[in-house]
């Protein structure tokens, strides 16, 4: 992935409202005092680069559900422990939105410190509204709470750059001579390129005029005897595509025509059929222009989402409107960050190894992603852009290492294609986004050497809301876990995946204090991060299916001093 290092050298830049601090969460408990850990905002963007964010002012203004009115404001704003968020466009073939979020409320239960934000990242403006609707009525108490926001930025927020099309198929007009081939002309009308059909002598234009009477920023077919007329802003036509859609895409219904009395009038069969991409204008990875402007508008909808719900709650989580979540997903979550995440330096924890299905950040940090997003929406998809958003800000690079796991993944797949199909079968996941355009026997072609840490960088600052239930410690034991059920998922409780092991002493029933000896039994070890004093201890064993999976015998001690020498390369106990 290769930017111009000028352009990301001005990077980051964040709107003002970006920085403000948001409502900090005050989680209180007798047992053990809260550590709370922040991150300094980034500073402001400088007004030159005309930030489109910036004409939205407050969260609200995009809010479709809960409704956006001042009543229902407090239930919006409550602050949340993690907001999962998602985009959603329509669909010819089938909607997934709906079994989603009741997969998701189902698995999430009742969780009231969790929200799901949807974005309607949809052009057709008529969908978006019965969307919503649909939405509110089938999710009524979700939204009645908070839990469920529905979103929308219009499309005169995104600043995408137009395709450009060798032709255009137009189709469904009612007046027949308006559908056909429209080949692209050489000269640009209002600053667009514009379309000719040779069979019919029309004219397809875009245009942008801000007149006394009426204002367009719309396509328009007129007679090619008016281009006079489409040139100089009045805008004349005899069809028009709805207003503020700058792309001509096949997705985009509404157009209108004029009818015999004079009159507009909505024709939802006619639109654009089909484009011809230029084949002389080159395209990023090979891409289509097409898939070039919708990786583009991707980047540019997962902005708007992340803008909107940056703030209002500790993690955000990015999703995806066709996904099914494992059981117990969120107590995974949560026990995860409490054992592993917070009180680090961090910037992303992966849940999934999809793209960018199931990636968490803290809040603090999205709206300088969504900002990253913005700004370079038409270099890479986002799955990739993320990869650089983390190299800007940590001191040790990460996306040297991605050429060097698609080199090996590559291979891997050659070979097990050469063994045959059982062995492509045994392969489980590879990244396939990035074609091996050249491949060479030695990796040396792909992997650079990995510079040293920046200093100049600042350093990751801690961050996380650790919940003060329980106090930060390590774990630490002499007993292997099997397969993923590590001794770290005993400690703090809550992980559905806990400790399991076969390495004890249930063989030595002949001398059961072999066990117990210092330095020669099995253990397990929690050392605390700070002083804590401990009133009572509670342990569970055992488990559906496994009642038996007990200790039989052992043995409870607490010291409130660390020993002075390491024991098997741990901190430990003493006295």
């Amino acid at each position: 992935i290769v930017f111009n290092e000028a352009i990301l050298a001005c990077w980051p830049v964040v709107p003002e409202f970006f920085s403000k601090p948001s409502a900090s969460v005050e989680h209180k408990s007798v047992e053990h005092k809260s550590v709370e850990y922040t991150v300094v905002p980034p500073s402001s963007w400088p007004a030159v680069h005309g930030n489109p964010l910036d004409r939205l002012g407050r969260r609200g203004t995009l809010r479709l559900l809960p409704p956006p009115e001042p009543r229902f404001d407090a239930i919006a704003e409550q602050r949340r422990w993690m907001v999962f968020g998602m985009s959603s466009i329509r669909r010819p073939k089938a909607d997934y939105l709906g079994i989603t979020l009741s997969r998701l409320f189902h698995n999430f239960e009742d969780a009231a410190d969790t929200a799901i934000v949807v974005h309607l990242a949809e052009f057709n403006e008529e969908w978006v509204a019965s969307t919503s609707r649909w939405l509110g009525g089938a999710f009524a108490d979700e939204v009645s709470v908070g839990r469920l926001h529905v979103m929308h930025a219009m499309q005169r927020l995104y600043p995408l750059r137009p395709v450009s099309y060798k032709a255009v198929t137009l189709s469904g007009f009612n007046l027949g001579t308006l559908n056909g081939r429209y080949q692209r002309l050489e000269a640009q009308f209002n600053g667009k390129e514009a379309y000719h059909h040779n069979v019919g002598g029309y004219l397809l234009y875009w245009c942008e005029s801000a007149g006394d009477d009426v204002a367009h920023r719309r396509w328009l077919i007129a007679e090619a005897a008016d281009e006079h007329s489409a040139t100089s802003g009045l805008c004349p036509g005899l069809a028009r595509a709805p207003e503020d859609h700058s792309a001509l895409d096949p997705l985009v219904i509404g157009w209108e025509e004029v009818s015999a009395d004079r009159l507009w009038q909505v024709n939802v069969q006619a639109g654009v059929e089909s484009m011809e991409a230029d084949a002389t204008r080159p395209t990023k990875f090979g891409d289509s222009a097409q898939r070039e402007y919708w990786r583009s508008k991707q980047n540019l909808d997962y902005a708007f989402l992340m803008w909107y719900s940056a703030g209002f709650s500790d993690y955000y989580m990015q999703m995806e409107d066709d996904i099914q979540v494992v059981p117990h997903f969120l107590a995974t979550v949560r026990s995860y960050m409490e054992r592993v995440l917070l009180g680090q330096p961090w910037l992303l924890a992966s849940f999934s190894k999809l793209g960018f299905i199931g990636k968490l950040f803290n809040s603090t940090h999205v709206a300088s992603l969504a900002e990253f997003l913005l700004v370079f929406n038409r270099e890479s998809p986002c799955d990739w852009l993320v990869w650089v958003w983390i190299d800007t800000l940590a001191e040790e690079q990460a996306t040297l290492s991605l050429p060097g796991i698609l080199y090996k993944d590559h291979f891997r797949k050659v070979s097990a294609e050469h063994k045959g199909p059982e062995a492509v079968k045994e392969l489980g996941y590879l990244r396939d986004d990035l074609p091996m355009y050249y491949v060479s026997g030695s990796s040396d072609l792909f992997v650079s050497k990995l510079p040293p840490p920046s200093t100049s960088k600042p350093a990751l600052a801690r961050n996380g809301v650790r919940l003060s239930k329980w106090p930060p410690g390590m774990v630490f034991s002499n007993m292997a876990g099997y397969d993923r059920f590590d001794p770290g998922n005993a400690y703090p409780a809550g992980a559905p995946v806990g400790f399991w092991t076969s390495e004890t002493c249930w063989n030595q029933r002949d001398d059961p204090q072999h066990c117990l000896k210092k330095g020669v039994g099995k253990y397990f070890t929690v050392v605390f991060d700070d002083h804590v004093r401990v009133q009572s201890l509670r342990v569970v064993m055992g488990g559906a299916g496994h009642e038996e999976d007990y200790m039989r015998d052992g043995s409870l001690q607490i010291s409130a001093n660390l020993a002075p020498k390491h024991v098997d390369g741990h901190p430990d106990c003493d006295n």
